[in-house]
């Protein structure tokens, strides 16, 4: 993804600002194409299922789901690679145990006018195939293998036998993983099983009204999402094999909740991953009713229109002052990155900040983590936590999560996500900057637009050297540590 961003910034010539906030729509649309190229193959000529899916999915996926990131790229890669596998599948031969039971019966999945492909196209199939693939292994850690359990239940039942790819798929992500090994060890992805991992990441204060109203949306549309593929699923139990492929790739995300919490988000990728396939599942059912269809087709309008105005609403009501980066913060994110001195590290107050901006980032990441740390990271300061900590105290946790020569940064954005999500007590972080200021153990590195970036000091100002850069945009010159500098 990242290496596909830079390509496209020198290419366009335009920095990712200038569009990356026209990242939902487009992966939207790419997302509602491929979607509606899957759902054609399992229409069974019913015309209305297509359309159906698409428009379950989309309403379903609440706003701000897709955005800018390896996360949604990793999502697109794996709906492309879905549909490159399916004309690999073969429906009518089913493993021995399945083989002779009529309601596991698979219909094929050919389209109307479809050539068949000979040895030449199958092998091109092949190579595109495992090439998305590749592209999803180096885009998103937990995704491919995401995927690839899919493909290992396709290939238990039966309807995938083409081994080697097979076995070169399941090879990838763990080669892969094996060349990377440092980066594993700061990847804490398995986190073994545990109910939590179904329960989010809650806050450690009260959240906001608004953070509430848009998880109450987000659970009732999920759960009815899945509610209803429950109940399409069982009506089908006498001839599953209608849906027997959409179940299975349905249905393989929610094992992931058996061994990893992703950082509080494993719900969200399970949802996400399963959503296209659920909308199929019911789209498919819906079609296939004969009784009532004006009221079935009511309803489907209905659910939608609920779906999409209950995101909308919920992300528009809370989170748009919270994702709304300001100039400044921007500004400050990409001074930073260009004069801080190698091998310093940023740690941020709350996590919600537009940091590595810039290819300067792979200086200042010492200790190889995924995102820049901070603060509401850190047990130590839950809840009221970083408000009974003294300066001298988080000063030295600030250089150990730098590992080496720290900067504690503090934002407008930073307040509104502390209040959005309930991480510390309302006013922690505006009331810690005077204390910073204040003391001793940390030197204020950068002041503007309410932006302020302090150096951590463990050790006090006491024989520090310090001198004046007059490279700032301010009305004021900038402090910065130098060996070229005076006592």
């Amino acid at each position: 993804f990242f290496a596909a961003a830079a390509g496209l910034a020198r290419l366009s010539g335009r920095g990712p600002l200038a569009y990356s906030n026209w990242a939902q729509l487009f992966f939207e649309a790419v997302a509602a194409v491929v979607i509606f190229a899957i759902a054609r193959r399992f229409s069974q000529g019913h015309r209305v299922v297509p359309y159906v899916t698409v428009l379950l999915f989309e309403t379903a996926n609440w706003e701000g789901q897709f955005y800018y990131s390896p996360q949604t790229a990793a999502f697109l890669l794996a709906l492309l690679f879905q549909f490159f596998l399916l004309s690999l599948l073969e429906p009518a031969r089913l493993r021995r145990p399945f083989l002779h039971r009529r309601w596991l019966s698979v219909p094929q999945l050919e389209i109307q006018r479809e050539e068949r492909i000979d040895n030449v196209g199958l092998a091109a199939r092949v190579v595109g195939l495992i090439a998305v693939f590749g592209a999803l292994v180096i885009t998103h850690q937990l995704s491919p293998y995401v995927v690839f359990l899919g493909v290992a239940g396709l290939w238990a039942l039966g309807v995938l036998r083409h081994w080697p790819v097979v076995l070169t798929l399941a090879m990838m992500p763990v080669v892969y993983a094996l060349l990377h090994l440092p980066a594993v060890d700061h990847n804490q992805l398995l986190t073994g099983f545990n109910f939590d991992n179904a329960a989010g990441k809650p806050g450690l204060t009260s959240s906001s009204p608004e953070q509430a109203l848009a998880g109450l949306w987000a659970k009732t549309i999920a759960l009815g999402i899945w509610c209803a593929t429950a109940v399409c699923v069982l009506s089908y139990r006498r001839r599953l094999g209608m849906i027997l492929i959409p179940t299975i790739l349905a249905a393989v995300p929610f094992l992931f909740l058996l061994i990893t919490s992703y950082d509080g988000e494993a719900i969200y990728r399970v949802y996400l991953f399963s959503s296209p396939w659920c909308a199929l599942i019911i789209a498919m059912r819906l079609a296939t009713l004969v009784r009532m269809p004006i009221l079935r087709w009511t309803a489907v309008g209905f659910w939608a229109l609920f779906a999409a105005l209950g995101s909308g609403q919920a992300q528009a009501f809370g989170m748009y002052p919270m994702d709304q980066v300001p100039s400044g913060e921007i500004s400050a994110s990409a001074y930073f990155l260009d004069h801080a001195p190698p091998k310093a590290m940023l740690v941020l107050g709350a996590a919600n900040f537009p940091s590595r901006l810039n290819r300067m980032y792979v200086l200042h990441n010492v200790s190889q983590t995924e995102n820049d740390p901070s603060l509401d990271e850190s047990p130590q300061f839950d809840g009221k936590g970083l408000d009974r900590t003294d300066p001298k105290a988080l000063a030295q946790a600030v250089a150990y999560l730098a590992d080496g020569t720290g900067y504690l940064i503090i934002a407008p954005s930073m307040d509104r996500y502390v209040d959005y999500y309930g991480v510390f007590t309302p006013g922690t972080l505006s009331a810690l900057v005077p204390r910073l200021k204040a003391s001793p153990y940390w030197l204020v590195w950068y002041n503007q637009n309410g932006v302020v970036i302090f150096r951590a000091l463990p050790k006090g100002r006491s024989g520090l050297r310090i001198c004046w850069s007059w490279r700032f945009p301010a009305t004021s010159p900038s402090p910065s540590t130098s060996a070229t500098c005076r006592p």
